[in-house]
């Protein structure tokens, strides 16, 4: 099986979103949560980048999903990105890891 490197979050006020990708960018699992699921799924998880959509709702799910070790992307994913579908929050998530690795430019 591969290895989870991004999981892009789509947050909603009941049924969230969750995408899996390994590190070249390939879907692994897309996956619906109810809101009491997310952060048991969280821990469940490997360490990896967690990138979701900015909103006010991200602050909180970031600082809960962090208590597992779990690395936020370094800025939140712009709103124009949401409409398209979560892999371009998964692919801001993977530029934001390979960035902090020191492999490039996030932007």
């Amino acid at each position: 099986m591969k290895k989870v490197s991004t999981i892009g979050l789509d947050l909603a006020k009941n049924v969230f979103q969750a995408h899996g990708a390994d590190s070249s960018g390939a879907v692994i699992f897309r996956k619906k949560l109810r809101r009491t699921q997310v952060l048991e799924f969280f821990a469940a998880q490997s360490p990896c980048v967690v990138a979701m959509e900015a909103c006010g709702g991200s602050h909180f799910w970031g600082r809960e999903i962090g208590k597992f070790g779990r690395r936020r992307a370094g800025r939140h994913v712009g709103h124009e990105i949401i409409g398209a579908d979560q892999r371009g929050i998964i692919s801001e998530g993977e530029r934001v890891r390979q960035h902090e690795e020191g492999a490039g430019d996030p932007s």
